[in-house]
């Protein structure tokens, strides 16, 4: 956190007030209020005065009287924003009743990974309405993630402020951070000039793990995400080492 120190005139005369408030350094030091604020902040939509109100937890009307220059130099240390970090979490923790996944992913099964990240990538590759369905893989009631239910609480959460779904979807931008630093084998990255290579998706990746055990496909589903990326993580890393090629 950085330690802000705010000075304003509180009616507009020459003498000013101080107040001394904190500003968050980093993503995974923002609230749920600020990540949320952070679709508005990409498409202009909100002001500076607001955008201090929150992200300082000052009131709204000392906001606006802070000058020009200082909130200048205070919405400076938001750069940060346009570089997302690896980071494991969920900041909004709960959306109507559905419960976000611990940290890392904990909580998360493999089949639920992949209905979710392919949600999430047709979303960014166009089809909006695959927002909710996306969301609804990872927040879930106490009886947990079953593909049977998605488009029944897709419908719920669609109800929900665009804003607050729209966060959750950049902030699943620092969860793939995470994920490729975690294991880097498995979510490669290209390097600079160099084409991505064309992925056969999940469900390719889902046909590797399980083989010829069809029989068991949904047990495979139900293990723990983490389980099954260490093990694909493993097995590609040995896949290198031996001189295999993508």
């Amino acid at each position: 956190m950085i330690a802000i120190t705010v000075q304003y005139k509180p009616f507009g005369f020459f003498w000013k007030r101080t107040l001394e408030t904190w500003l968050p350094a980093r993503w995974s030091e923002m609230t749920a209020r600020q990540i949320a604020a952070i679709p508005d902040l990409q498409s202009g939509r909100i002001d500076d005065s607001k955008l201090l109100h929150i992200f300082l937890g000052i009131k709204r009307h000392i906001a606006k009287r802070i000058d020009s220059y200082s909130k200048y130099c205070i919405l400076r240390n938001l750069k940060y924003i346009a570089e997302p970090e690896p980071f494991g979490n969920f900041v909004i923790k709960t959306i109507v009743g559905f419960k976000a996944p611990g940290n890392q992913l904990k909580g998360v099964t493999f089949g639920a990974f992949i209905f979710g990240d392919t949600y999430y990538q047709n979303y960014l590759a166009g089809k909006k309405e695959d927002l909710n369905r996306f969301i609804a893989c990872f927040y879930v009631n106490r009886h947990g993630f079953n593909d049977k239910n998605i488009e029944t609480n897709a419908k719920i959460i669609g109800l929900v402020d665009i804003r607050i779904r729209e966060a959750v979807a950049i902030n699943y931008v620092l969860i793939r951070e995470w994920l490729a630093m975690a294991y880097p084998y498995v979510f490669q990255k290209a390097e600079a000039g160099q084409k991505q290579e064309k992925s056969t998706g999940w469900v390719g990746v889902f046909d590797a793990v399980v083989g010829d055990d069809i029989a068991n496909q949904e047990k495979y589903s139900e293990k723990p995400l983490s389980m099954i990326l260490r093990f694909l993580n493993r097995k590609t890393k040995e896949y290198y080492k031996n001189g295999g090629k993508v």
